[in-house]
């Protein structure tokens, strides 16, 4: 992450509109990183419901984490969103590549 923070310190050098964008593309990808560990290092487990759910230990106060379809859907469109700050970065820095 602290590589593509110093390319957009560089590039704002020439496109200063590049800066807050990657700010924000870095911050929101750093973010995902902790979720994806998250799903990564969940194991199953039977609720009390008795259904197959993903697990994770959460913090020291034995709260737990569940990996839920709601939690993945949302996880999908956070990196829709990275993706999308992305393009505009390309956008910038090369338009001659188009959408």
């Amino acid at each position: 992450m602290s590589e593509f923070r110093n390319s957009v310190e560089k590039a704002k050098v020439c496109k200063p509109e590049v800066e807050p964008i990657g700010r924000v593309a870095a911050d929101m990808f750093q973010a995902l990183n902790t979720q994806r560990s998250d799903i990564v290092h969940a194991y199953p487990i039977t609720n009390k419901a008795r259904q197959q759910i993903l697990h994770r230990r959460l913090d020291k106060k034995n709260r737990y984490f569940e990996v839920t379809n709601d939690f993945l859907d949302e996880f999908i469109n956070k990196l829709h969103d990275v993706s999308s700050k992305l393009y505009e970065i390309r956008a910038l820095m090369k338009p001659e590549l188009g959408d």
